[in-house]
């Protein structure tokens, strides 16, 4: 996991080994004292802001990349990414506040052939190592010291940027696509109409021919990395079947002389253990200056064969008193509820007042009024003598007229 420039780029496998493990070129004083005329990259070229680790090759596997800026970043400023593989320009991405300065990049877009309705179409291409040949050795990076074989991120700050037009091409056109070598981009399908397709122009504020910061990872075989030096016995990788051993003409590494050797070599002592030698005593020069130069991630080939060499310490019983547990009633059910221990019992038990009774005691309800009487015909009959009585008409002109309207007629 290089860090430069505030800037963590990170390489991913598809397998279980997660990011890649990276290894720390070697100086040119080494070579020279064992016969080797070759000239390796330096870790870290100030002059030309780059940062160079060895990765090693799983052939056929796909990869990815993934990428952060530590702050402080003023709000308005762009990086632009840019990824080269043996020299040849692959693609390129941006990152900025909207993105928190952070992401990943998984593929690159190119053009496919047009299909029978004649439009352009989008397809992805992945990062994949090649394959290697019929009788399972890779064998594109012959040379273990070849500068041109890497592949590259270049960083550039941008001040601004305009969207564009799309400008893709097809990747058999590109000048790594006619004739790839190490890494091959491989075709993951076409990029739907939700996959953003957007092209930017930048104002960059770094020249182009001098990055901000630049990263390289020189791929290498397994016997290659060896033969750097770049690994020990104590590693994983040591004990392949592809590593061929030191007295067969492969660069021994002085790291396997330097520092004590421990009772379980194999085993991963955790930083802090108890013992009466540290773990840190233990330790070469080079492997405490790889351990704190903060560039690089330390080889993930630790292997738990033993338990770990350090003693757990009994846990504290704490001083405060627990609260107390409540008896159990005679009275216990086992649906009965039962309240926290933590809290008291009394504020349980005692009844909270109901809202509704208390809300009904202030209605007050009007007292019911007596019934009405009920309605007849002769009260009509008795309302309508008492008027005609008030006018001094007799009662019994009133009584007969009441008769003859109230007895039968008869028609002729």
């Amino acid at each position: 996991m290089p860090n430069y420039r505030s800037i963590t780029l990170q390489l991913h496998s598809q397998f279980d080994v997660g990011t890649f493990p990276e290894y720390l070129p070697r100086s040119q004083e080494y070579y020279t004292a064992r016969g080797v005329l070759a000239q390796p990259p330096a870790h870290v070229d100030e002059k030309k802001s780059t940062c160079s680790v060895y990765i090693a090759v799983f052939p056929g596997s796909t990869f990815w990349l993934s990428y952060s800026v530590a702050p402080p970043i003023p709000e308005d400023q762009h990086f632009l990414f840019k990824l080269f593989i043996n020299g040849n320009h692959i693609v390129s991405w941006s990152t900025g506040k909207a993105e928190e300065w952070k992401g990943k990049t998984m593929f690159g877009l190119y053009e496919r052939d047009e299909g029978q309705d004649g439009k352009k179409k989008i397809e992805k291409r992945a990062l994949r190592f090649t394959a290697p040949d019929s009788d399972g050795l890779w064998r594109d990076v012959t040379n273990a010291f070849d500068h041109e074989a890497n592949i590259e991120v270049r960083v550039h700050r941008a001040s601004g940027r305009k969207r564009i037009g799309c400008e893709t091409e097809q990747y058999a056109k590109t000048p790594h696509g006619a004739k790839p070598r190490g890494v091959d981009l491989v075709n993951a399908g076409r990029a739907g109409g939700d996959h953003p397709k957007r092209f930017y122009k930048f104002a960059l504020i770094d020249p182009i021919d001098q990055p901000f910061v630049a990263f390289r990872y020189y791929y290498r075989t397994w016997e290659q990395i060896r033969y750097l030096g770049l690994v020990d016995g104590d590693s994983d990788a040591a004990d392949r079947s592809v590593i061929e051993r030191c007295d067969d003409g492969v660069l021994e590494s002085p790291r396997k002389k330097e520092g004590a050797t421990s009772a379980h070599p194999q085993t991963y002592i955790p930083s802090g253990a108890r013992s009466s030698e540290t773990h840190s005593d233990k330790c070469s020069d080079w492997e405490r200056s790889q351990r704190h130069s903060g560039v690089i991630t330390p080889p993930q080939f630790y292997q738990l064969s033993v338990p770990p060499a350090f003693k757990l310490d009994p846990l504290q019983l704490s001083s405060k008193p627990l609260p107390p547990i409540p008896q159990e009633s005679d009275s216990f059910s086992p649906t009965a509820y039962r309240p926290h221990p933590a809290y008291p019992v009394e504020d349980w038990t005692a009844s909270t007042p109901s809202p509704v009774k208390s809300i009904r005691n202030l209605i007050s309800t009007p007292p019911l009024l007596g019934r009405k009487k009920a309605f007849a015909p002769s009260s009509l009959v008795n309302a309508v003598a008492t008027a005609w009585k008030k006018r001094g008409m007799p009662s019994s002109e009133l009584s007969s007229g009441t008769e003859s309207r109230n007895s039968p007629r008869g028609v002729s």
